[in-house]
């Protein structure tokens, strides 16, 4: 999550966004560390460490 805000923080320094667009976009990524119900959502993104130390 924090290279999320990052990556939306730089698009805001470089006026991609403004700063109420870029918390909305940020707002709208949830998290899940497990397993849930997939039915009513509409992109999921799947993505490992590689490296198990971090």
């Amino acid at each position: 999550m924090r290279s999320i805000a990052k990556l939306y923080g730089e698009a805001v320094k470089r006026d991609l966004f403004s700063e109420v667009e870029a918390r909305n976009g940020f707002d709208r990524i949830l998290p899940i560390y497990g397993e849930g119900p997939l039915r009513e959502v509409a992109l999921v993104v799947e993505a490992a460490v590689e490296k198990l130390d971090l």
